[in-house]
């Protein structure tokens, strides 16, 4: 009786194990989205990747904003629309994502639980294609380099972030921009200026290039410096916002820096995670209210 039980389970895999990897290689593909903390405020990239192998499907899936790598993507189960799998990091977290392929198998939306708090996800099927290389330029105390640059596109919109390239805040912030802004807004009249202000440490320069590929649009120009003294320079901009955090400055197109750096025409700042300080009522960097605010100011120039 157990020989032909044995033989009765090993018929049934044989006939149903191609099904199930039939309905895996839906997946196939390379996908990119975000676990949504805060909607349009708080969202950490996610990277995955699904390939056949040896018969199977298998993944790889990695955190950007973490840099720690790629992690394994275990526990994967198609059935229909829906889909599932798990990833453990190098600290044995593990996180289970659970959720439904769109009609079209061109997006997941679902819950990711880590530690049983469900957090929203998405992800959408991505083309890739030669990675772009993103220059970055060390800055002087000075800010000469940034300065000539704001003034040679004068009669652009422009946005200035100064971000920390070792903070996970800094890095989402950024992310932010690119996704709600750069992404949607196809226009040329529009410069992002990014200041990493970096510690002085041996590998500052992979660092600092690890955080700039989070934005790699043609119109972001990426700068960094350790020398703390540059800070200086965004005092004057900045000093009817203290405290500040990621700040993200927007500026007129008509706006140029003379002696002294422009004032701002708008301030928005994000905190890290879970942070008891609060920004200020118009202040949240929120990549909706950032992308109207961007727009306000193209139309200014539109307007003429």
């Amino acid at each position: 009786m157990r020989t032909t039980v044995a033989l009765l389970v090993s018929i049934v895999g044989f006939f149903f194990a191609p099904a199930l990897v039939a309905q895996e290689a839906k997946l196939v593909g390379h996908w990119e989205g975000a676990i949504v903390l805060a909607a349009a405020e708080q969202e950490a990239d996610v990277v995955v990747d699904f390939n056949r192998a040896g018969g199977l499907v298998k993944g790889q899936l990695g955190f950007p904003l973490t840099a720690d790598g790629v992690h394994e993507v275990g526990d994967l189960v198609v059935k229909g629309s829906h889909v599932s799998f798990s990833v453990r990091d190098k600290d044995g977290v593990i996180s289970l994502f659970d959720g439904g392929l769109s009609p079209d198998g061109a997006s997941v939306r679902g819950t990711m639980k880590e530690s049983g708090r469900p957090i929203p996800f998405t992800l959408r099927r991505v083309s890739t294609g030669p990675a772009r290389e993103v220059s970055t330029y060390k800055l002087l105390g000075d800010g000469i380099q940034l300065k000539s640059a704001f003034n040679g596109d004068v009669g652009k919109t422009r946005i200035l972030l100064v971000l920390n390239p070792g903070s996970f805040s800094s890095k989402m912030a950024m992310r932010v921009v690119q996704r709600y802004v750069m992404d949607q807004i196809n226009d040329p009249n529009l410069r992002v200026y990014v200041v990493w202000m970096a510690p002085d440490m041996p590998d500052v320069v992979k660092v600092v290039r690890q955080s700039a590929s989070l934005a790699k649009d043609p119109r972001v120009t990426h700068f960094w410096s350790t020398d703390r003294s540059l800070a200086n320079v965004f005092d004057p901009m900045l000093a009817s916002y203290q405290p500040v955090s990621n700040p993200c400055l927007l500026f007129a197109p008509e706006k140029s820096w003379t002696a002294t750096p422009p004032l701002p025409d708008r301030v928005r700042q994000s905190f890290k995670v879970g942070a008891k300080i609060s920004s200020k009522p118009g202040q949240k960097l929120n990549g909706v209210e950032l992308a109207a605010d961007v727009q306000s100011l193209l139309a200014t120039k539109k307007g003429r």
